[in-house]
């Protein structure tokens, strides 16, 4: 796991810098939490907890450089009429059901963010 975030981050070019800690609580259960800066200065919080392999708890808030809401992913459990419970995204305009999403998709999604503010 810590190997598959370091090269998410340290091989991406839009990534300017960022910082991860990782914590083993016991022998099957840890959490991986990082902070992220990118070229435009947005940032993402990302957290999550692994128990008996398998991700028990994510949270992956991307934020603009004045700390204002783009997005967020959790599986948090409120919004319990979701389809997708627990799994939802928060945007500025309110939440909305998604499925589970790995760091993987949150990378190509600020991607795409930056890459169309870029062509603008």
């Amino acid at each position: 796991m810590k190997q598959k975030v370091d090269s998410l981050l340290k091989d991406n070019p839009l990534v300017v810098a960022y910082k991860t800690e990782y914590n083993n609580l016991s022998r099957s259960i840890f959490y991986v939490r990082d902070e992220a800066l990118f070229v435009e200065m947005n940032k993402l919080f990302f957290f999550a907890l692994w128990g008996n392999k398998k991700k028990e708890k994510y949270r992956y808030q991307y934020q603009n450089e004045k700390d204002e809401l783009i997005f967020r992913y959790d599986n948090t459990p409120h919004f319990k009429k979701l389809e997708t419970f627990p799994h939802h995204k928060h945007l500025s305009s309110g939440v909305i059901k998604t499925n589970i999403v790995t760091l993987q998709n949150i990378i190509n999604k600020i991607k795409e963010i930056i890459l169309y503010k870029l062509a603008r």
